[in-house]
C-alpha cells in the first residue's frame, strides 16, 4: 500500500526540506564550537556559497514558516481544540520539554563547569563566562520568557521563545 500525505496526515516532501534544513542547523552548531581556524577558515564560511550550508539563520526562518503552516493546518481542521485548549497542547508540547532540558543543563553545568575553555571557540567562551544561573533564570528559561542571548544554558532556546509566542498568538490571527 502506497502511503500519502492524505492518509498518514504528513507531507514526505515537507519532511525532506525539514531533514535538510536540521542537518544545516546541526553544521551550523558544529562549527560553532569548533576550534578557531583562523582567518582563512573565517573567510571561507562567511564569503563564499559555503556560508549557504552553514548559516543557522535561514533554516531556523523556514523551520518558523513550517511551523506556522502546520499549526495553522491544526487549527483550521474539523474538530479542532480552542484557544485556550491549543495554548495548553502547545505548553505541553514545547514548556515541558524545555523545562526537562533547562534542568539537565544546570545539573551538568553545576557538576563539570571548570572554567574557561581558551582552545574553543568565541561562541564556547562566550557561554562559559556567563554567570551560573539563579532561580529565576531558570524559571525564565523553562518558561520561554526572554530575549536573545538570555538562555546562557541552552543558547538554542531563543528560536523557541518565537516559536512559544506565535503559537499563542496565531489562534487570534486566524479569527481575522
Amino acid at each position: 500500500m502506497v502511503r500519502t500525505e492524505f492518509a498518514t496526515g504528513r507531507n514526505e516532501s515537507l519532511d525532506a526540506l525539514r531533514g535538510f534544513a536540521a542537518a544545516m542547523v546541526v553544521l551550523c552548531h558544529v562549527i560553532l564550537f569548533a576550534p578557531p581556524g583562523g582567518p582563512a577558515f573565517g573567510w571561507l564560511l562567511h564569503f563564499t556559497p559555503l556560508y549557504l550550508l552553514f548559516s543557522g539563520r535561514a533554516p531556523v526562518v523556514f523551520f518558523f514558516v513550517l511551523s506556522g503552516y502546520v499549526l495553522t493546518l491544526s487549527l483550521m481542521r474539523p474538530g479542532a481544540p480552542g484557544p485556550v485548549g491549543f495554548a495548553l497542547r502547545r505548553a505541553c508540547r514545547l514548556l515541558l520539554p524545555v523545562t526537562g532540558a533547562v534542568l539537565l543543563s544546570a545539573a551538568l553545568r553545576r557538576i563539570s563547569f571548570a572554567g574557561p575553555l581558551p582552545e574553543y571557540s568565541w561562541y564556547v567562551q562566550q557561554i562559559m563566562w556567563m554567570p551560573a544561573p539563579g532561580a529565576g533564570d531558570l524559571l525564565r528559561q523553562s518558561l520561554l520568557i526572554g530575549a536573545e542571548g538570555q538562555f546562557g544554558l541552552d543558547p538554542a532556546l531563543w528560536s523557541l521563545v518565537h516559536e512559544w509566542r506565535i503559537s499563542l498568538v496565531l489562534p487570534a490571527v486566524l479569527l481575522f
